[in-house]
């Protein structure tokens, strides 16, 4: 109770002068853009490896009033890792979780704030509108973007700005996920047949799927209306419980 007390004093501090603001009865701050789009970040607790020691790691995701839904345990399960966020930079130097006691949580706290303001907060930034939303999710968390034919999750948003994206970056990162797993090793036989698995995947139920939608046209495009305009009034709900919107 006091660490979660201590998180949101010091975030609030920090975070606030970016825009994002407590949303009440959570541990999640958020940050709505146009009304449409929330920009969050969270804390979430890690098992302890040794007594008297805590750990816990800090998350961030995009959503929409298009989302299928908006309370905390979604936004939670929606959520990047940090160490997610930072494929581009050298994995040796991002902290992928911290650890405390009771007698320097103030200081831990501190230096997560410090490496969100530094890389989480210049990459939510990149987000202003749908399709940057859509670039977002595509970049760092494309699963969310699965299945856009049925509609599951935020898919809806490809239909929405009828996009067309490659999606090209999703496999680069991929690779470099494997390749790192793997020590680097393209001709490891593990990692050829993991990545080809991997690459059908994603292109059919991010490409395939988006593609079959979008061949639909009118039909397709009139159904992901409807649907999107059910989730919103939902979610606009939520939002008017968390305190973004009036």
């Amino acid at each position: 109770m006091f660490f979660r007390s201590a998180f949101k004093r010091v975030f609030s501090e920090g975070l606030a002068p970016h825009g994002f603001v407590l949303l009440k009865g959570t541990c999640v701050f958020g940050k709505l853009i146009d009304e449409k789009i929330l920009l969050y970040i969270t804390i979430h607790d890690l098992s302890p490896i040794d007594r008297g020691v805590k750990r816990f790691e800090i998350l961030c995701g995009v959503q929409t009033v298009y989302s299928y839904d908006l309370c905390e345990h979604q936004l939670a399960f929606s959520a990047i890792p940090q160490y997610g966020m930072s494929y581009e930079e050298d994995t040796d130097e991002v902290t992928m979780f911290y650890s405390y006691n009771s007698e320097c949580q103030e200081e831990v706290l501190r230096e997560a704030l410090e490496d969100t303001l530094e890389i989480l907060i210049p990459k939510l930034s990149e987000v202003k509108d749908l399709p940057s939303c859509v670039s977002f999710l595509g970049k760092y968390h494309w699963s969310l973007l699965y299945n856009a034919d049925k509609l599951e999750r935020d898919s809806i948003l490809l239909l929405l700005t009828e996009d067309r994206s490659s999606f090209e970056e999703a496999f680069s990162i991929s690779r470099a996920s494997l390749l790192n797993a793997y020590h680097g090793n393209e001709s490891d036989p593990y990692f050829v047949s993991s990545w080809a698995e991997m690459e059908k995947r994603i292109r059919e139920d991010l490409i395939g799927a988006r593609d079959r939608a979008l061949a639909e046209g009118d039909t397709a495009l009139k159904k992901a209306k409807e649907e999107a305009s059910s989730r919103e009034a939902k979610n606009r709900e939520t939002l008017r419980k968390y305190g973004l919107l009036r």
